[in-house]
């Protein structure tokens, strides 16, 4: 859970509480890590999947409608300044 909350540049406690949630509705199963009982690992059921599938269409069509009338350099440009923001943020 912690890479997910550092990925996610969320505290740990929040990440915690939602995959909890999102155990109870099914979308993953956590398990204790074979090497360290410490840590603990989460896996994403298929139903899971099936979600993160249909939550990757939805954002691929809106990634598609908000960069529509963009050049490929005010795209890059774009990138460019949202990975500094990104990189002052950590």
């Amino acid at each position: 859970m912690s890479d997910i909350s550092i990925h996610s540049v969320a505290k740990l406690s929040t990440i915690t509480k939602i995959v909890y949630k999102m155990r109870e509705d099914g979308l993953v199963d956590i398990s204790a890590s074979l090497k360290d009982g410490r840590v603990s690992e989460v896996e994403l059921t298929p139903q899971g999947s099936k979600k993160l599938q249909e939550a990757k269409e939805a954002t691929h069509r809106l990634v598609e409608r908000a960069y529509a009338k963009l050049e490929i350099s005010e795209i890059t440009q774009l990138n460019r300044c949202l990975s500094k923001i990104f990189n002052n943020l950590n």
